[in-house]
């Protein structure tokens, strides 16, 4: 753990009030054993239950990682540990590879490949099927970690991420029967920003908060916002070029440099708005208020999702994530009661129906209204006194033609608008 303190003096003003505030400043590293000197525990490629560990060296922590290998024909650990002429240590069969142990020599902490193409026999695998995962993961927050544990995101003013990674190798087959679209080879590390607050009825629900290593389809990963199936939780994934200037793609060394932090209270928000957040209370939708103190960093893992056919390996080192604590020592200030707010509808592009979600914080006349590309005005939505509270509400646009739609909402004597695009 690093610990630097230090005071910072503000002087600012904000809609023309005066604020004087003063800052002690915590860097604390939340990743627990960055070099992967402890080893690996082995979890089963079906069941997920621990098998049992390898490591490269003799010490007295257990591992702390973990070593998912899911829908796997093999476990790593019926491999015998093998060293290399360059010193490192591996554990290789026909379906994967794992090096670690090779700072000194080879200059990484660890390596993870993964042969595909063997994994499926050398059919393509149909939409729907499981694939293959090779991943290292870790519990970042309690329960269930040793390390320091994650600040709630209200309580932090950064979130650095960083790490190096190199594509060592990398053959991706796409001749006939290869579908971009759920065939793509990904390198890719997750955190989950969870919902670790006093509310039962939430805790443990979380979002995924992606960085996109490595994927084949792109140089520069888009930013991706979408449904995950197999955990029926949000995934947020980042744009790759917030997160690094130059592409793996390459083969050479890239450094990945990002603050979390907006990043994850956006992917929390885009995930309440939609109702991952909300639970069932006898035949009442529950929305609760959205607050950031109830959401940490829980954990994440890093490594190869192989839904196609092909054999690739990244090299990784100096992985972190840091945060920086901010609390105010003093503080004045004047705060402006907010009695609207629009989020964005989804999905968008839509085919016909999407829905806009808002929140009003107290009872108040509500009106929607959508309006055409010319300004002309289409239908409306809502026009009645709501209670205070998260709403939703969809708009079929079957009987419309395709393009841009304007939507306004008014609301407690506040205006505010959103752009949606109708695709047929």
């Amino acid at each position: 753990m690093i610990r630097l303190i230090y005071i910072l003096a503000l002087l600012f003003a904000i809609n023309n009030s005066l604020f004087i505030s003063a800052y002690a400043q915590d860097v604390t590293e939340l990743i627990v054993d960055s070099g992967f000197e402890w080893g690996l525990k082995v979890l089963d490629p079906a069941s997920g239950a621990l098998q049992g560990s390898i490591v490269w060296q003799d010490t007295s922590a257990s591992p702390f990682w973990e070593l998912g290998q899911w829908a796997s024909k093999t476990s790593v650990i019926d491999i015998e540990r093998v060293i290399s002429p360059e010193g490192a240590y591996v554990w290789q069969d026909s379906n994967k590879i794992i090096k670690m142990g090779t700072r000194a020599n080879e200059g990484y902490d660890i390596y993870l490949g993964i042969n595909s193409i063997n994994e499926y026999g050398g059919v393509f695998r149909a939409l729907g099927e499981p694939w293959p995962a090779l991943l290292v993961q870790q519990r970042i927050s309690p329960p269930g970690n040793i390390g320091p544990g994650c600040d709630p995101l209200s309580k932090l003013s950064k979130l650095r991420f960083q790490v190096d990674a190199c594509l060592d190798t990398v053959n991706i087959i796409k001749s006939d029967g290869y579908d971009s679209s759920i065939h793509a080879a990904q390198f890719l590390i997750y955190f989950t920003v969870q919902n670790l607050g006093s509310n039962p009825n939430l805790f443990g629900k979380y979002v995924w908060l992606g960085i996109q290593v490595y994927d084949d389809r792109y140089v520069s990963p888009p930013k991706y916002v979408g449904h995950d199936d197999g955990t029926r939780m949000l995934i947020y994934s980042i744009a790759y070029n917030e997160t690094a200037d130059s592409s793996t793609h390459s083969g050479e060394w890239v450094h990945f440099d990002v603050d979390l932090l907006p990043h994850a209270e956006a992917a929390v928000q885009e995930a309440w708005s939609r109702g991952y957040f909300s639970y069932e209370d006898g035949d009442t939708t529950v929305t609760p208020p959205l607050n950031f103190d109830d959401y940490k960093i829980g954990g994440m893992n890093m490594g190869w999702e192989a839904p196609g056919m092909f054999y690739a390996g990244f090299k990784v080192k100096n992985l972190s994530l840091e945060t920086e604590l901010a609390t105010a020592i003093t503080e004045q200030r004047s705060h402006v009661i907010k009695n609207l707010r629009l989020f964005k509808n989804y999905p968008n592009p839509f085919n016909p129906q999407t829905t806009i979600p808002y929140e009003i914080s107290e009872d108040t006349h509500v009106r929607i209204d959508i309006f055409d590309l010319n300004g002309r005005l289409v239908t409306t939505l809502v026009n009645d006194e709501q209670h205070s509270g998260m709403h939703r509400v969809k708009w079929n646009a079957e009987k419309r033609a395709s393009g841009i739609y304007t939507y306004r909402i008014t609301a407690g004597g506040e205006i505010k608008f959103g752009k949606m695009l109708l695709l047929k």
